[in-house]
C-alpha cells in the first residue's frame, strides 16, 4: 500500500466516524437535552442526565483530534500536485479546528454550574456560546469545503462531482451560518434555508470521504 493510499484511508475514515460521532453529540445529546427558549428545563435535563451530557463532552473532544487527523490528510494528500490549494485548504480547516476547540471550551464550563447559585441563568449563556463560536465556525468550514471542492476539480484522479458537490456543501455552510450570524433575527428563514440547504451540506464531504477509503490514493 502507498503512502497517498494510507492518507486517504486515514482521512476518509476519519470523516466517516466523525459524522456517526457528531450524530451522537449535536443530534442526539445536545439536541436532546438542550432547548434555548427554557433555561430551567435545559437545567433539569442536564441534572437528571449528566452522564449523557458529559459523554456528549466527550464526543465533541473526539471529534476535535479527528479534525485534526483531517487537517493533515488534507495537506498531506493534496501538497503533491496542488501545493498552496492545499495549505490554504488545510489552514482554513485549521482555523475552523481552534474555533470548534474554543466552543468545546464552552461545553466544558457547564458541569461546574450545575448546582450553582442561578444555575439556569449561567448554563444556557454557556451553551448559546458554545453555539455560537461553532456557527461561527462552520462559515469558516464552508471555506474549506469551497477549497476542497477547487482541489478535487484540479486532480486528475477525482470525478469531478466529486468536487462540485463538495463547493455545492461549502457554499452551503457559508450561506447558513452567514445568515445565523449576520441576521440572527430572521429564525424562519434561516430555519426554511437550512432546511433546504441540509442535504448538500451533508453530502459534500460524507460522499468524498467514501471515496477516499474506496478509491483515493489507488494508482490503479
Amino acid at each position: 500500500m502507498n503512502s497517498k493510499r494510507k492518507i486517504a484511508l486515514i482521512t476518509g475514515i476519519s470523516l466517516l466516524l466523525m459524522a456517526v460521532i457528531a450524530g451522537f453529540a449535536y443530534g442526539y445529546v445536545y439536541t436532546g437535552l438542550v432547548d434555548a427558549k427554557d433555561a430551567t428545563g435545559t437545567l433539569h435535563r442536564i441534572r437528571e442526565q449528566r452522564i449523557l451530557f458529559n459523554s456528549g463532552i466527550a464526543a465533541w473532544i473526539v471529534i476535535f483530534i479527528l479534525d485534526l487527523l483531517v487537517t493533515k490528510g488534507v495537506f498531506s494528500y493534496f501538497k503533491g500536485s496542488h501545493a498552496t490549494g492545499a495549505m490554504i485548504t488545510a489552514g482554513l480547516r485549521l482555523m475552523y479546528t481552534a474555533m470548534l476547540g474554543v466552543a468545546i471550551v464552552q461545553l466544558l464550563s457547564v458541569p461546574s454550574m450545575l448546582y450553582a447559585e442561578d444555575a439556569a441563568e449561567k448554563v444556557l449563556p454557556a451553551l448559546h456560546g458554545f453555539e455560537e463560536m461553532w456557527s461561527l465556525g462552520l462559515i469558516v468550514f464552508g471555506g474549506h469545503l469551497i477549497g476542497l471542492g477547487i482541489l478535487a476539480l484540479r486532480s486528475v484522479d477525482i470525478k469531478r462531482i466529486f468536487g462540485w458537490m463538495l463547493i455545492l456543501a461549502g457554499a452551503g455552510y457559508c450561506f447558513v451560518h452567514g445568515l445565523k450570524n449576520a441576521a440572527p433575527s430572521h429564525t424562519t428563514f434561516v430555519a426554511q434555508a437550512e432546511a433546504i440547504l441540509a442535504l448538500p451540506m451533508m453530502l459534500g464531504e460524507l460522499l468524498f470521504a467514501l471515496w477516499l477509503v474506496a478509491r483515493g490514493g489507488k494508482t490503479v
